[in-house]
């Protein structure tokens, strides 16, 4: 059985819901008072793997709060996942990488590889 906290922050206008950590629902409420401050706030979007009810491993949309984290369009979520804006992942040499072996043959080609993956 898996614990779920029950959170009211209204974040984007949602009913009271569940989450299944005490940093979900603090990150939430951090989420709802930027949104009322006026920060754009949306729900990450990057799948996750995760073990579902029957066992197998499927994925998921992350849902943490993300914000913009420059002016360029770069973007972070509470979770960790973020993406930078292409006109700076040109400029510094920065890559995404699929899997390790994408992330190890970058690296070796001297990129700023990150992983665009769960390991």
């Amino acid at each position: 059985m898996t614990h779920r906290i029950r959170c009211d922050s209204r974040l984007d206008g949602l009913a009271p819901h569940d989450h299944s950590a005490l940093d979900e629902v603090r990150a939430c409420h951090d989420a709802r008072r930027d949104q009322l401050a006026g920060i754009e706030v949306w729900p990450c979007t990057w799948l996750i793997a995760v073990r579902g009810e029957d066992g197998f491993m499927t994925d998921r949309e992350c849902r943490l709060p993300a914000r913009f984290t420059d002016e360029e369009g770069s973007y972070a979520c509470l979770g960790g996942h973020d993406h930078i804006a292409l006109e700076r992942q040109f400029r510094e040499g920065i890559e995404y990488a699929s899997d390790e072996h994408e992330l190890d043959r970058l690296t070796r080609q001297g990129k700023v590889a990150i992983p665009a993956y769960s390991s």
